[in-house]
């Protein structure tokens, strides 16, 4: 990777989430967020700068040193900067075969009669894989930071944590090609489950993903980039996992963080 690229990476994450979600928020619970947010895309932009760019300096250390993030905090952070390079470096092989593959892809999710939040476009929009690597990013941070915009939205944290894991445990089982095993159908709704799969929209990155795994037979740089890149994902999966074991359920109502009873489903506001 060239220095430029490095840095205009480094840019772009420091950049999450928009500045036009902070010109949304109405309460200052909503701009709390969007600045703690920010808080964490700027230490991996300062991460990713001393990991890959001047090669020295801990940036994200300095700040469990301080006490301004939790060693849980640290460590995902650390992880997602790690995480970030194989993302960037996958992306970059499977860039052409994304855009060559995309007609192929938009016909094969319709045929399941999806609904329309799950298909992708029908025009490929990217030009570079910087492009996408870029949207695959955005759509990580602003999508997760907008729940607190919408009117009412749970984040039941004990079955994402569960969900995680199922994934974690079916991606360590990926074949010499990377490739995920299948899951059966009771597995499969059991994720949905957990997941809240009314809630997930398409996502660049599944794409990206999907034809990964239709290509990496045949690839062989695919296919190491893809078997690096899920050895990183289930790191990041095995802190998260650990992170979020006493973190409570919660709910964003009319831009308000509104905390689960200890039974754990049933949100109420404290005022």
């Amino acid at each position: 990777m060239s220095q430029d690229e490095l840095q205009q990476i480094a840019d772009f994450i420091a950049s999450l989430p928009s500045n036009a979600l902070l010109d949304r928020c109405q309460t200052e619970a909503q701009k709390t967020e969007w600045h703690n947010y920010r808080k964490n895309q700027l230490l991996i932009a300062a991460g990713w700068e001393a990991e890959f760019i001047r090669c020295e300096g801990d940036p994200i250390g300095h700040a469990l040193e301080q006490q301004e993030i939790s060693k849980h905090r640290h460590d995902l952070l650390q992880q997602r900067v790690q995480l970030g390079k194989y993302q960037w470096e996958l992306i970059k092989v499977a860039h052409p075969h994304v855009a060559k593959l995309h007609n192929t892809i938009y016909n094969f999710i319709a045929k399941f009669k999806v609904v329309k939040r799950l298909l992708p476009p029908q025009q490929y929009p990217f030009e570079t894989a910087f492009d996408l690597f870029a949207e695959t990013l955005r759509e990580e941070v602003n999508g997760s930071f907008s729940w607190c915009l919408e009117p009412y939205y749970e984040v039941p944290v004990k079955k994402w944590r569960e969900a995680t894991e199922q994934l974690k445990d079916n991606i360590e089982q990926a074949d010499n090609n990377g490739n995920y095993p299948k899951l059966k159908a009771t597995e499969a709704d059991k994720l949905k489950n957990k997941l809240v799969w009314n809630k997930l929209g398409f996502s660049w990155w599944g794409v990206t993903l999907l034809v990964c795994q239709f290509v990496s037979i045949r690839a062989p740089l695919l296919r190491q980039k893809l078997i690096n890149y899920n050895h990183a994902f289930t790191e990041y999966c095995k802190i998260g996992i650990r992170a979020a074991r006493k973190v409570p359920g919660f709910a964003w109502k009319n831009g308000e963080q509104i905390p689960a009873s200890k039974a754990g489903g049933v949100y109420h506001n404290p005022k």
